[in-house]
């Protein structure tokens, strides 16, 4: 300020520029005019400046805008001997009041000109592409000899064909090679000649580096904290652990990770062999980097407590690992609640789903930044099995496997064949692998049930296909009243566990779930809770289908010969304890089936109805008959989903009245549970009463009174007696009257045989 005199370095001015002025007096001249843009004001501008002057007065301004001293750009010359001497160094800085603390400087220096007289050496060596590598080096290199290709030398490949120094960095070379590297080859790069603005020449300057295209499953999602609250001993963070199983350096850069609805790309970072890296939100990077390297992103996928979709995909969208992980993959209720991680078991069992993964037992809750608590060998010894198949399209099929496959196989067309006989033009690999997509080159035709069989498929790991690898498909048929219906429901499982509903496909017809909705009925008897049945499903003559939000935990808790046949749902009504309704409609509305549930109809002497179905017994019977459904037997778990109902029995009601078994045992082992009472009238409106007496000829039981009948039918008789209790063992009466309205009496008896097993 004031009358001072000398020279001095002005940043920002009205172009926002670093200059270098002279001031005699007082007055300002310009001396250097800098670059106009250089200081930013969306930046916090870490700069170094320097500015040297010979005896001669031959000035030059130099600006870095890394901050680093490694990428000093000139800004100008001039020669100047006003002034040759000085006596003060100082700095003066001009701010508004909300800027007074926003000001630092470090690294002063003034004296004699440093001199540098140490080149250049070779810090990194990048690989881009198969044609490209980036050199960096410790200092900023002068232009001709950086980019002079005959300084540069790999092994087995010789001269780069280019060489480009980078306009923003001076520190970084861009070589582009005359031939493509192969892959999984360790290269070494020679650099003789390249010098630094100071004439410093680099000599036999070599770093090795490795060409790699990453296969799938080189790197995993590892480890996944989706539901972080409450904590155990861990951040209260969402997080997941990618692991590099391959022996090679692989880079992130460019990289996709995502859930099932939206993509992140991931920055450069070089992810070691055998080597961890948790992903977690800028936010949270602090806290947990001190367990391990960590990557911190403005933006990461949101991972849903119940379960998500987790992709991640190299740069050009190959699919390097999925994971589609559920709440159920905890395997542990006391730890699915919130604060302990899903751990993978084996690194080398990549397409394991469930079965490789399990909560972890750290005390921690997790173990973010090494190896798994949970690690062990666990070895995918299973074939995989092809599930079932739907139709996209009168020329398309979609098949559906168990697991993920070999995706280079998985895509030949000679490995699939058709019965009756359809051309495949084409297969796609969807998804996970898990899923293919089967184009014809002939139409599939209408009531034509064909069968597709898939050989020489192979899971990730190798395992061929076996005998489960064929799927029926046709194209669906509208459905009509009761060509589907309700066969079996669990509304009250056990604790921790969720409802099912099985439908029985009981038509000709091939029909399809997503034409079908499952709810219930409010109060006032109008439909509430719609959802969904699925978006896809092939239900063929004959075949159940299981609806549930859990098909993980109905398959862990009920045994079932046809899991594939589970079908998981995103929402289902709520279904009371004590009574409810299930209605199932068309998506245009028209009522296919419909029951109204009551926890009295199970049987009367359970201790327990939590977890126990209630199974339909016949077919052809009214769906709202109570006497139509029973307690599904405790020899099969108290559940049959997907398969026949442990309680099923066709009745055979020829000859009038008539029982079957004749000798029946309710224990409850699934095996003549019930007595089965058909009649078969030659006209419907007749009245019935129908009772059990001992062969004493006590009253034991009243079945029905007066009770108006249709003409082909059947009661049932759980071996339960008018008080509540288990009738004993023995000889019973089956009484079997009826009339009709011109007073015709009819009354026949049947001779039962309760049996019991001998203590």
């Amino acid at each position: 300020e004031g009358l001072v005199s000398g020279y001095f370095v002005k940043i920002g001015n009205t172009n926002d520029e670093v200059s270098l002025y002279k001031k005699v007096a007082g007055a300002e001249t310009m001396i250097i005019d800098g670059t106009d843009g250089t200081v930013s004001s969306s930046s916090n501008n870490p700069m170094k400046v320097k500015v040297t002057c010979d005896a001669s007065g031959n000035f030059s301004l130099y600006y870095d805008n890394t901050g680093t001293g490694a990428n000093y750009i000139l800004q100008g010359t001039v020669n100047d001997l006003t002034f040759t001497t000085s006596a003060y160094l100082g700095v003066l800085v001009k701010y508004s009041a909300s800027n007074n603390t926003k000001y630092f400087f470090d690294d002063v220096y003034a004296g004699p000109i440093i001199v540098d007289v140490t080149p250049p050496s070779i810090l990194t060596a990048t690989v881009i592409d198969a044609t490209h590598v980036d050199v960096g080096f410790s200092e900023a290199v002068e232009l001709n000899t950086a980019q002079l290709n005959l300084n540069y030398s790999i092994t087995t490949m010789g001269f780069p064909s280019a060489a480009v120094r980078d306009a923003g960095n001076f520190s970084l070379v861009h070589l582009t090679l005359g031939t493509a590297m192969q892959n999984a080859t360790t290269y070494t790069l020679t650099c003789n000649g390249v010098q630094d603005n100071s004439g410093n020449a680099i000599s036999n300057g070599t770093i090795q580096f490795s060409y790699y295209q990453p296969h799938q499953y080189d790197v995993l999602i590892n480890e996944i904290m989706a539901n972080p609250t409450p904590t155990v001993g861990l951040p209260d963070a969402e997080w997941v652990e990618f692991f590099n199983r391959s022996a090679f350096n692989i880079d992130l850069g460019g990289w996709t990770f995502s859930d099932a609805t939206s993509d992140y790309t991931l920055p450069f970072y070089i992810l070691a062999p055998d080597s961890f890296l948790i992903l977690c939100h800028a936010s949270d990077y602090a806290s947990l980097s001190v367990f391990g390297n960590a990557l911190g992103l403005s933006s990461l996928p949101s991972l849903n407590d119940d379960g998500d979709s987790l992709k991640l995909r190299d740069g050009s969208g190959k699919l390097i690992n999925a994971v589609n992980y559920s709440s159920s993959w905890y395997q542990d209720a006391l730890k699915d609640g919130g604060g302990w991680s899903l751990e993978r078991i084996d690194p080398n069992n990549p397409c394991g789903g469930i079965n490789d993964w399990k909560a972890s037992t750290n005390s921690n809750g997790g173990t973010p930044g090494k190896r798994n608590s949970v690690f062990a060998n666990n070895p995918d010894t299973n074939a995989p099995e092809l599930l079932r198949a739907i139709i996209l399209d009168n020329q398309n099929i979609r098949l559906y496997f168990n697991e993920p496959l070999d995706s280079g196989i998985a895509i030949l067309t000679s490995n699939y064949s058709v019965n009756p006989s359809l051309t495949v033009s084409s297969v796609i690999a969807k998804n996970d692998f898990s899923v293919v997509d089967v184009s014809f080159s002939n139409v599939i035709q209408s009531s034509t049930v064909y069968t597709i069989t898939a050989t020489n498929i192979s899971d990730c790991v190798g395992n061929i296909i076996g005998s489960n690898n064929t799927a029926r498909f046709a194209i669906p048929d509208l459905p009509n009243s009761l060509d589907v219906i309700i066969n079996e429901i669990l509304y009250n499982p056990a604790s921790g566990g969720y409802d099912y509903v099985e439908l029985y496909n009981h038509s000709e017809k091939t029909l399809d779930l997503n034409q079908l909705i499952i709810a219930s009925r409010d109060d006032s008897g109008a439909i509430k809770d719609p959802a969904v049945c699925s978006d896809g499903f092939l239900l063929l003559p004959g075949e159940f289908a299981v609806l549930t939000e859990n098909a993980d935990w109905v398959k862990a808790n009920y045994m079932t010969p046809n899991p594939q046949n589970i079908v998981e749902v995103s929402a289902l009504p709520s279904f009371n304890d004590d009574e409810g309704k299930v209605v199932l409609l068309t998506n245009t509305g028209n009522i296919l089936d419909e029951l109204h549930y009551s926890d009295k109809w199970q049987f009367a002497l359970l201790n327990t109805h939590e977890g126990v179905s209630l199974e339909r017994i016949s077919y052809g019977a009214a769906t709202q008959d109570s006497l139509n459904w029973h307690s599904a037997a405790s020899t099969v778990g108290f559940g049959t989903p997907a398969y026949v109902n442990s309680q099923f029995q066709n009745p055979n009601a020829d000859n009038n009245i008539t029982i079957e078994p004749p000798t029946f045992s309710p224990d409850q082992d699934g095996y003549n549970d019930v007595l089965l009472i058909n009649y078969n009238l030659d006209a419907p409106g007749y009245v019935a009463t129908v009772s059990v007496f001992n062969d004493r000829g006590v009253l034991v039981r009243s079945i029905a009174k007066n009770a108006l009948l249709e003409q082909k039918g059947f009661f049932v008789w759980d071996g339960i007696t008018d008080e509540k209790i288990r009738a004993e063992v023995g000889a019973y009466i089956i009484w079997f009257q009826y009339f009709d309205l011109r007073g015709n009496v009819h009354a026949e008896k049947k001779i039962a045989v309760l049996a019991g097993k001998m203590n």
